[in-house]
């Protein structure tokens, strides 16, 4: 255990008189927090494994009732031992001579002060409560941790170990931990600050009252700056004590609740005081002793009440039904912390028109941090102490939000704040002091002092402050409290009562010129924003809701992470607390980014929804459209709510985030926007997580426009460029700088499943020349349309989606399935050549397949050059493709398909000539709106280019005008002796002459070697034009036929 409290006599015990120095109090109350610290590690020391030895009941019965040293057991190092326990018994030490000198100061101020008020003796009084509340919790730590005796006695032995003597320190040190092992002795101490804190009680109890009473009836004017409320006493010299109540609601409540447990006897016969008891301890349930250790407030009442002599009578019942009325109670918070947070924006707003009024309207933003301070300190101590009772609601978010900014705006002004107090000083409280003072017949003394005083302030000049002049007013401080001292100390004789504009002004000059010179440690007194570190479970808590509206609010936990280190005495007694932040700031980031990944995802799904349900063809035909923008309307908007509330969360947290800035966290600086925004805008990333088969191109794109508006708002919100964040979301997800090897998640599933989708489509669909697209065959399943994959509007929302380098990664995967296709063709036509021999009529009994083979490599060489053209490279005839014959070259090499070179009779030309003769195209569908064949037949031509390619480019054949002149003389022939089979096999039918001749026709349209002049002495334009003409009259009749 690491601890910085050291084994020491206090400063205080050195300097102390018969008088009270107001500083006494101020450093025991220093000494009283690390005390704090110093036994909470200690509480979370005895439970810990290191000292499990402390468990073991052997152990307690041996060590803890001893008043003489116990040889140590076998099993423990004394060395060891003595090391690990140094740090706990250096804090009893201190623990021992704090409590002493603690109640001896109680002792002085019980005899020579008798006035505590927040008006008149401000600096006297917070310091007097603050360490009578830090005495009961250092008494409750001493009665609560049974373990600390045997802890004394083991170190005890372990000392004796070493020396062979019983050290005396040790021994008084048992002796006081003993006794401390009930309150009593506590009690019994404090009883001398009855007189003054019933005092101090009474006068706060109608401002208390109104705070903690029902929000309807609570004035909420004093906070509405459009109002203008009066925030100072009627003579203008300090502020009205309803808001010094709430600057120290927290710190009071806690003394309050102390105090008439400790002197519950106070209570009997003031019935009002009863009343705020029970008010104060129905609102807070538990007193938090330190850290996340609490005790309830019945507990804690009947920890004093079983130790006193005279049981007090007065009514405690409504300790008996103090959890379940608590519920009526958390209507009430639950109203106030909405109103809170509501008079916060509004301040907040105003003091952004306005900046003079963070100043002049001080005592209302300062009411409202140590309100909203307590509120949220009070709902995170009965979250962590009673769970079953507590569900944090809405409000508790957006008031934290608004705390934290506030207290965080007042922080980031402490120069506005000096400049105004140095003027205020200066032009104000040091002429108004100096006639106060001529007002009033006092001691020389006295009188010395406050001209002192009164030559001090008038020395601060604004105008050398704003030359850089920084003026230290630490010794004004100090005459403030001498001066107070000098009152208190002949007040028992005196009557003081006339003095009571003074007591104020001082009040005022000293709450003034300690905001200006401790402006930090002052705001941060009223906020106990540094404190949130003991409520890290319930931060957490709340950050774990991501489904509220509020949820937006929840990257302000991150904000509070830069304040934790800031509670210098936790931090340096609590060994573990640095890590613990720093671990509690990694959780929180991964939270929020999280909770904006979802938030987009969800957003995403809504709004892509929409668009395609709007787009969707089958939208424009149904009879009761969705239109766009009708959603907008008051009567439809309730269905936006969920991409309304998402959208205000994922803004709203952003900007946050960009409020925020760079925080510390131990040694490390975060850059928390930077850190996060820069994490969540790579949203592509988790919004587009394709698993199997990629969704349609112009499906997708719209998915992908969708989510490009989300990156807009994200990068609008978080002062992103948007240009070069796009950029990057789009390489995450498809490739980096054009790297195969960096291959994104859609850019993979786009490039290999293109693979597959063609393996599907290219069986059941046919290519349109018309429409330049595939059309599913009539009758064929196969679960979408293979026109969203293959057409203009697919090709170019692939393009736009996976770029030029996915395009072309596509293109070579096409090429890739060339090969397979052309094997099977070429084994089809060694066979055919054997089968047919020179005959123009096709006998080969796989006619058929090869025909269809050649069809469907046709289209996927179709898919391949329709691709291409999204590519930047031109489409190019076969022969000058590189990647393409390069592909195919070691295939076809080992092939001879094109007969004997001298001749020029290239075989492979007349076997696919003679396919022209099968019976097979009685069977074969012509379809003339897209001037295609159902079949793929009219993309032969591919092929024959791909061959005739090869052959140009491997020097073969010279001039691909003859190689299609002679195509076309074999089609000739093979038609014609098709015909002459066809009629004699089947008399009653008309082989389909005008369809073949369509078919020649096509060959020419879509080869890149053939034109008209090839096809003219085999079938003339004027026959072509024929048999077009005479398949759409064809259809006219149908259609009208049709009509009738």
């Amino acid at each position: 255990m690491a601890t910085g409290v050291q084994t020491c006599a206090l400063p205080i015990l050195a300097i102390m008189t018969k008088e009270l120095p107001i500083e006494n109090l101020i450093e025991l109350n220093k000494h009283s927090e690390r005390l704090l610290a110093g036994m909470y590690e200690i509480s979370k020391l005895v439970k810990s494994q290191e000292l499990q030895v402390l468990q073991s009941s052997d152990t307690q019965k041996k060590f803890k009732s001893s008043k003489k040293v116990v040889p140590l057991p076998k099993n423990i190092n004394a060395d060891e031992m003595g090391n690990l326990l140094k740090g706990p018994i250096n804090v009893l030490l201190h623990m021992q001579q704090f409590q002493a000198t603690a109640i001896k100061i109680f002792g002085l101020c019980a005899d020579k002060s008798h006035r505590v008020s927040l008006t008149e003796t401000y600096p006297y009084t917070i310091n007097l409560i603050t360490l009578y509340t830090n005495c009961v919790k250092l008494g409750i730590y001493l009665s609560q941790i049974s373990e600390l005796s045997t802890l004394v006695n083991i170190y005890r032995s372990c000392i004796e170990a070493k020396t062979k003597k019983d050290d005396q320190e040790l021994v008084a040190l048992y002796e006081f931990v003993r006794e401390r092992e009930s309150v009593k002795a506590l009690e019994s101490e404090l009883q001398c600050m009855n007189e003054q804190l019933l005092v101090f009680s009474k006068s706060i109890v109608s401002s208390l009252a109104l705070a903690l009473g029902s929000g309807a009836s609570f004035p909420w004017k004093m906070f509405s700056l459009s109002d203008n409320p009066t925030t100072m006493l009627e003579s203008d010299s300090f502020i009205l004590p309803q808001y010094l109540v709430m600057f120290h609601l927290n710190d009071i409540c806690e003394m309050l609740l102390c105090f008439f447990s400790v002197s519950s006897q106070v209570l009997a016969n003031e019935p009002k005081l009863n009343e705020i008891f029970a008010t104060i301890s129905q609102y807070c349930l538990t007193l938090q002793i330190y850290g996340d250790s609490y005790i309830d407030v019945k507990t804690l009442f009947n920890l004093f009440k079983k130790v006193k002599d005279k049981k007090a009578d007065f009514d405690v019942s409504f300790f008996e039904a103090i959890d379940s009325n608590y519920q009526k109670i958390r209507l009430v918070q639950e109203y106030k912390r909405r109103r809170l947070g509501f008079y916060i924006n509004n301040f907040l707003s105003a003091v952004s028109i306005d900046a003079s009024l963070l100043c002049t309207k001080f005592a209302i933003g300062f009411a409202l941090i140590g309100f909203s301070s307590f509120e949220i300190k009070t709902a995170f101590r009965i979250k962590s102490a009673k769970p079953s009772i507590q569900q944090f609601n809405n409000e508790i978010s957006e008031l934290l939000y608004y705390f934290t900014k506030l207290t965080t705006f007042y922080l980031n002004s402490i120069p506005d704040i000096q400049r105004y107090f140095v003027y205020n000083i200066h032009e104000f409280d040091a002429p108004f002091l100096d006639t106060l003072t001529h007002s009033f017949t006092l001691s020389q003394s006295v009188y010395d002092s406050l001209s002192m005083l009164i030559e001090a302030l008038r020395i601060v000049d604004i105008s050398e402050f704003d030359n850089q002049v920084a003026y230290d007013l630490t010794q004004c401080l100090a005459l403030i409290y001498s001066i107070f001292q000098a009152f208190s100390g002949f007040s028992i004789s005196h009557g003081t009562a006339h003095l009571v504009p003074l007591f104020q002004l001082l009040s005022g000059v000293y709450f003034r010129t300690n905001l200006y010179q401790n402006t930090f440690s002052t705001i941060l007194q009223i906020s106990k924003i540094n404190t949130f570190w003991c409520h890290l479970d319930s931060l957490q808590t709340l950050a774990m809701d991501s489904q509220s509206i509020t949820s937006k609010y929840n990257a302000v936990v991150l904000q509070l992470c830069h304040y934790h280190e800031m509670d210098v005495a936790a931090v340096n007694e609590i060994s573990s607390l640095q890590g613990t932040i720093e671990e509690h700031y990694k959780t929180m980031s991964k939270l929020i980014i999280d909770y904006i990944k979802t938030w987009t995802k969800s957003l995403q799904e809504t709004c892509y929804v929409n668009l395609r349900n709007q787009t969707s063809s089958n939208n424009a035909l149904s009879e009761k459209p969705d239109i766009a923008g009708e959603e907008s309307k008051i009567n439809n908007r309730k269905n936006l709510k969920t991409t309304e509330n998402n959208l205000q969360k994922i803004s709203s947290t952003l900007l946050i985030l960009h409020e925020i800035g760079v925080i510390k966290i131990g040694e490390e600086e975060h850059d928390v926007p930077k850190e996060i925004c820069t994490e969540v805008s790579m949203i592509f990333k988790h919004l587009f997580n394709i698993k199997g088969k990629p969704p349609a191109p112009t499906d997708f794109i719209k998915e992908l426009r969708t989510a490009k508006t989300i990156l807009q708002l994200i990068c609008s919100c978080s002062s992103l460029g948007y240009l070069n964040t796009y950029g990057k979301n789009l390489q995450m997800i498809t490739f980096t700088d054009g790297d195969d090897d960096k291959i994104g998640p859609v850019a993979a599933s786009f490039c290999d499943g293109y693979k597959g989708i063609i393996q599907e489509v290219v069986p059941v669909s046919y290519y349109s020349n018309t429409h330049e697209t595939l059309i599913l065959v009539q009758g064929k399943q196969l679960g979408y349309q293979p026109s969203q994959y293959f057409s203009n509007p697919a090709f170019s929302a692939l393009k736009e989606i996976v770029g030029l380098h996915g395009c072309e990664r596509i293109l070579k995967n096409i090429t890739k399935m060339v090969n397979p296709f052309l094997k099977v063709i070429l084994s089809h036509l060694a066979k055919a050549a054997k089968s047919n021999g020179e005959s123009y009529y096709c006998s080969y009994s796989e006619a058929e397949t090869l025909l269809h083979n050649i069809s469907n490599l046709g289209l996927i060489l179709q898919i391949r050059r329709f691709l291409n053209r999204f590519t930047d490279s031109p489409v190019l005839p076969p022969h000058l493709d590189k990647d393409l014959m390069e592909e195919i070259n070691e295939l076809l090499s080992s092939h001879d398909i094109y007969g004997n070179a001298e001749n020029a009779h290239y075989r492979f030309l007349q076997i696919i000539g003679t396919l022209f003769s099968l019976s097979y195209w009685e069977s074969v569908e012509y379809d003339p709106y897209n001037d295609s064949f159902k079949d793929n037949s009219h993309l032969i031509a591919n092929v024959i280019d791909l061959l005739i390619g090869y052959a140009l480019y491997t020097n073969k054949i010279t001039d691909a005008y003859e190689c299609y002149s002679y195509f076309f003389s074999c089609v000739l022939n093979s038609i014609t002796i098709g015909k002459t089979k066809f009629k004699s096999n089947k008399k009653n039918s008309k082989f389909p002459v005008h369809l073949l001749i369509i078919l020649a026709d096509q060959v020419v349209k879509v080869s890149a070697y053939a034109d008209y002049s090839t096809i003219e002495q085999a079938f003339s334009y004027r026959l072509i034009r024929q048999y077009y003409s005479k398949v759409f009259n064809q259809l006219k009749n149908e259609n009208q036929k049709g009509s009738k």
